[in-house]
């Protein structure tokens, strides 16, 4: 399962055992994915999501605290992907107007408020609530594979800003971007990702994110070290081939005999195994020599070659 849907599913099942934690939750899922329409001075609400487990978690919020009759439809879209919308409409009814007051969205005129509710977000967890009901409604991260990154996205330029304040307080090093449909709170940072996540109660998708880092930093080793040893055959052979053009430059000028014994030693060494590193060369020689040994016979090799291609 994708680390969005992943969390998702998670925090829709989390309730808070307080009362206004479970308000502060609601607000934000209404102000990220809510509608208000008003008709003939008659106020009504709907809401759509793409996760039935969101769905399902904002009826439940809406019939625990305000006891409110509400209709779920689920509709498939006609776009290629045809996705399952469900929208949740509550019509006009007396306890609607309270309801949306009480959530701190519509003031005592029955304006839309556009900050967020100050007296719904007053302590550390009322805030976590908060943060986790616009992940519900706005969320998602991306795979490790493709980097780190979480991100609420909202249509409301005022939500994002004050999003944006509310993670910098919690010393997240949060950004804004802003999109032509939308205004995207980020974080790109994997540690802050792993520790917002926490901080909003989806700890199992936090396993989930550290067990995809360490396979993904699994992969980079192996991959740095197959490069990296890659990169080293390529030079030895390179030098190989290098060092057996120089012993045909000596034997096709002067013959194997006008070696001294060592270099003799060194050079049917090198023709015998052409593509053996300069450890292994010295092992090939009785008594074996050191890589340091072998590298000064191969440069007294190329020297004394170099000097016969400058006759």
């Amino acid at each position: 399962m994708p680390l969005s849907s992943s969390a998702r599913e998670e925090l829709a099942h989390l309730k808070p055992r307080k009362k206004c934690c479970r308000l502060a939750e609601l607000s934000a899922l209404i102000r990220m994915d809510g509608s208000i329409h008003i008709s003939k001075g008659e106020i009504s609400l709907s809401t759509e999501s793409y996760s039935p487990a969101v769905a399902r978690k904002i009826l439940l919020l809406l019939k625990d605290q305000f006891d409110l009759q509400t209709e779920l439809v689920t509709v498939k879209e006609r776009t290629l992907k045809k996705q399952l919308k469900h929208i949740i409409f509550i019509s006009s009814q007396p306890v609607l107007k309270y309801a949306l007051k009480k959530l701190g969205i519509l003031d005592n005129e029955l304006k839309l408020k556009q900050s967020l509710p100050a007296d719904l977000i007053k302590d550390q967890n009322c805030e976590a609530a908060y943060l986790r009901g616009a992940f519900l409604g706005g969320g998602s991260i991306s795979e490790p594979n493709h980097g780190y990154h979480m991100e609420i996205a909202t249509s409301n330029s005022r939500m994002a800003e004050e999003l944006h304040e509310l993670l910098v307080s919690q010393g997240f090093h949060a950004r804004i971007h802003n999109r032509k449909k939308d205004h995207a709170v980020y974080i790109k940072e994997a540690d802050e990702i792993e520790g917002f996540l926490a901080r909003i109660g989806a700890h199992n998708t936090v396993l989930k994110l550290e067990n995809m880092r360490i396979i993904r930093a699994l992969k980079s080793e192996v991959n740095r070290l197959v490069n990296f040893e890659a990169a080293n055959l390529k030079k030895s052979a390179g030098a190989s081939v290098q060092q057996i053009e120089d012993i045909q430059v000596i034997v096709e000028s002067l013959g194997l005999s006008a070696m001294s014994k060592a270099l003799r030693e060194i050079s049917m060494a090198r023709l015998n195994f052409p593509t053996a590193g300069i450890e292994e060369l010295g092992e090939a020689i009785e008594p074996p020599l050191s890589k340091s040994a072998v590298y000064h016979r191969l440069r007294r090799i190329h020297a004394m070659a170099e000097g016969l291609r400058l006759r």
